[in-house]
């Protein structure tokens, strides 16, 4: 048997830091994965391409496994070679088949007496133990084993079995299951599920790994003095080079240049350049991706001019931004759909060609979008759902967008355009969810989540400060006039749907006085209830909301362009999740609300009158949209809740709106000023 376990579990350690581009297919959504008594392992194996999804692009973790299944992931993770065989049960032409013979040839598992492998049959947790010993066996991983006692030994098929157990469980690739007494019992018959057959072989390459063979004793062999390479003289801070790709690095040049206009020049002319250096900081790249470089505040500003002197938003750290260009003093960069310039301290750029991986969407079979988003500090992968896609979306194909709304493929080039229902909802509409219905969504949540097993949701039926919140959160809708959904959502995502330190502790469902710089610090209330309402008043209400707030840019979830999302939160994705957690509560309380209402979005970039008639009177006017950037594709005005429409005084058509303002239920603008958001 070939063996490579040792080179691969240094990459899948590396993986849970480092996780280069992936195929859609080996990336596991948070909604799945989340929650799982074994979530690590588990992505681990599917970063690695050591077990991947169905067609569907699940995962199954809590499915049982099966024996031609295990044997492939064996095969996978020990990169052993292909073999062929005659099971009469194992046709060559089966899926399975390659890694069933090549776990066979390899002495790691072996058929039935009859000369069946049964490829089908579920793997127990006795198969599991005897198959590590194989494994450890051939790699000649021999030790003393502690003395282990299960309380069920009797169940054992054999004597060779219980070695086997033994044999795992010291080398801490199988474990016991507590009694409750201090004793332990095994479940030899009990069948393993996928998260399971995850962990045994994570912690079987970790064994692999950490094993200390017994030193070789060789000769003494005299080695000739290293030469140490010249200490390299130090870069002068004020001087330009252009820099090349050489064997996957930027490398600089020799030759130096004094002023940046010449130096830009020579960049420009080079066809080969692809970074130019101003000391030993990259200051410009000709086409690449750029994102928020490690700060100590932890977040990077957006600014509306080259030279900072209004933000225009924020971003956390190690996110993505579109690059467009870049000189000595600025970098101009997109999130979302927000053009605006950042100082080179607060951005990072990479080439295109030597970019690992980026923020990508896929719709599965069931029609719901996922955003796959990349860290590139951490070099890692995360997602979440975002809401059910449009029909002009293709299944399983890789999308790119900067702003969740304008959709391109690989090549750049546009596809559609799609706004997310609940990301765009304003605030002051009504779900139709009884305070009933919204408590009956947090206990079933809450049981889901506590059948998890995972340590955070321990006991989350009984002590999750959302308990009985339903009633309270409707209430809000009714005397402050923001929607109870949108409450629920937000309280669920700050939360960590009740359970958080800050939820259990200060009783801060919002993570109020929470701040990227300091994740510890946060409001304290008597009761959760004072921090909804705190929520809705002294923040959504007062400052985010009406047009007259300090940092309203549209009374909806939104993004880094409109909505609170531009400066209510560092995550550029913040109101996209708020709008998937509605999605989801929706979806389980049976779509009352999604497309109950015909969004719109205005179209100008101008001061915009909001009245109380279909009237252009001067008289009339109930409060006025302030000037706006419209941002990528004039595709983001302020959302607006389109209820009527009618002609005016002036024989135009004008649409009837919900009002921004608590003071009032609708307003009027004229038509021209409104683009409907159709799906």
């Amino acid at each position: 048997m070939r063996i490579v376990a040792k080179r691969l579990f240094m990459s899948i350690l590396t993986a849970i830091l480092v996780v280069s581009l992936l195929p859609m297919s080996a990336m596991a959504g948070d909604e799945e994965l989340v929650g799982i008594t074994l979530q690590k392992e588990m992505q681990a194996m599917i970063d690695q391409g050591i077990i991947q999804g169905f067609d569907n692009e699940m995962y199954y973790p809590r499915k049982t496994v099966t024996r031609g299944q295990f044997a492939t992931f064996l095969m996978r993770a020990l990169e052993l070679e292909e073999a062929t065989g005659s099971y009469p049960d194992v046709a060559n032409s089966s899926a399975l088949a390659k890694g069933i013979y090549a776990a066979s040839e390899a002495g790691l598992m072996n058929g039935y007496s009859d000369g069946r492998f049964g490829p089908y049959d579920e793997i127990n947790r006795e198969q599991l133990a005897i198959v590590v010993e194989n494994v450890l066996g051939k790699l000649n991983m021999k030790s003393d084993m502690k003395t282990i006692e299960f309380t069920d030994k009797a169940d054992f098929t054999s004597s060779s079995a219980v070695r086997s157990v033994y044999y795992a469980a010291y080398f801490e690739i199988l474990s016991g299951i507590p009694n409750g007494d201090g004793t332990f019992s095994y479940n030899s018959k009990g069948n393993a599920e996928r998260q399971h057959a995850a962990k045994v072989i994570y912690q079987l390459l970790a064994a692999i790994e950490n094993f200390e063979q017994p030193p070789v004793e060789q000769p003494p062999v005299e080695q000739p003095p290293v030469e140490q390479p010249p200490a390299e003289p130090p870069v002068d801070p004020s001087v330009f080079q252009i820099a090349t790709i050489q064997n996957g690095a930027l490398v600089k040049d020799s030759k130096t240049y004094t002023d940046y206009d010449t130096a830009a020049e020579a960049f420009k002319n080079n066809t080969n350049a692809q970074g130019l250096y101003k000391g030993n900081e990259l200051i410009r790249i000709k086409i690449g991706m750029a994102y928020a470089a490690d700060t100590k505040a932890n977040t990077a500003s957006i600014y509306e001019d080259p030279t900072f002197k209004k933000q225009a938003t924020y971003i956390v750290e190690g996110r993505e931004l579109r690059y467009i260009d870049a000189n000595a003093d600025f970098v101009k960069v997109q999130v979302a759909g927000t053009v605006g310039f950042m100082k080179h301290s607060e951005v990072e750029m990479i080439p295109l060609s030597l970019v690992k991986g980026r923020d990508y969407y896929v719709k599965n079979d069931y029609g719901t979008i996922t955003h796959y988003t990349y860290n590139y500090l951490s070099n890692s992968y995360g997602g979440y759902q975002i809401g059910t896609g449009p029909s002009t979306m293709e299944r399983h194909v890789k999308y790119y967008s900067y702003d969740g709304i304008h959709f391109a493929n690989d090549k750049g080039q546009l596809q559609f355009t799609f706004y997310p229902y609940f990301q765009y909802l304003n605030i002051r509409s009504n779900t139709n969810y009884t305070a009933e219905e919204l408590d009956s969504y947090i206990t079933t949540r809450l049981a889901e989540l506590e059948a998890t097993g995972l340590t955070r949701y321990k006991n989350a039926t009984t002590i999750s400060k959302l308990i009985g919140m339903g009633s309270y959160i409707k209430q809000m809708e009714t005397d402050y006039k923001v929607n109870s959904l949108f409450i629920l959502a937000a309280a669920i995502h700050e939360s960590d749907y009740g359970m958080s330190g800050n939820a259990q502790n200060k009783n801060n469902l919002f993570g109020i006085k929470v701040y990227d710089s300091d994740p510890n610090a946060g409001e304290k209330y008597v009761r959760p209830e004072n921090s909804i309402l705190a929520f809705v008043n002294q923040y959504i209400n007062a400052n985010y909301a009406p047009p007259i707030g300090l940092r309203a840019m549209g009374a909806v979830p939104g993004n880094k362009t409109s909505g609170f999302n531009v400066n209510y939160a560092a995550d550029p994705n913040w109101g996209a999740k708020i709008a998937g957690h509605m999605w989801r509560a929706d979806i389980a309380l049976g779509n009352k609300d999604m497309r109950f209402y015909q969004l719109g979005m205005t179209n100008t970039s101008a001061s915009l009158n909001v009245r109380s008639a279909p009237d252009p009177n001067t008289s009339n006017v109930l409060f006025t949209y302030r000037p706006k950037n419209l941002g990528f594709n004039n595709g983001f005005g302020y959302p607006v809740v389109i209820v009527d429409e009618a002609v005016g005084t002036d024989g135009a058509v004008w649409y009837k709106v919900l009002s921004d303002l608590t003071s009032s239920d609708y307003g009027w603008i004229h038509s021209a000023y409104v683009n409907k958001i159709t799906y």
